[in-house]
């Protein structure tokens, strides 16, 4: 459930799909919140989202400083443009050391 203090965007969604919120993307990962809530994905928080490892990388790459670039998605500890930038899966903590031995930045 997405909420912001007391607002559930999925919620207010559901009752009026023509509301503002629809067509923003509040967690910057590049899905609009009307997407996030029909696909069951959360509207608040980047790594919540429907792309593949592929999409990511093409998404981030575009967007270096979205919330999802600088978002470790698979909590490997190497935020997700690093791993995108040197080879590495977003969504697979296991390739974070050899991401960490390649990252020149």
């Amino acid at each position: 459930v997405a909420k912001t203090d007391t607002t559930d965007i999925c919620a207010i969604l559901a009752l009026n799909a023509n509301s503002p919120l629809a067509a923003l993307d509040c967690d910057g990962d590049g899905q609009t919140n009307a997407t996030e809530c029909t696909n069951g994905t959360d509207p608040l928080d980047p790594c919540s989202n429907s792309y593949t490892s592929a999409e990511i990388c093409t998404y981030v790459l575009a967007n270096q400083t979205s919330p999802l670039a600088i978002a470790d998605c698979d909590n490997g500890g190497i935020i997700n443009i690093i791993e995108c930038e040197n080879g590495g899966d977003p969504l697979d903590p296991a390739d974070d050391c050899a991401v960490a031995k390649t990252d020149t930045t």
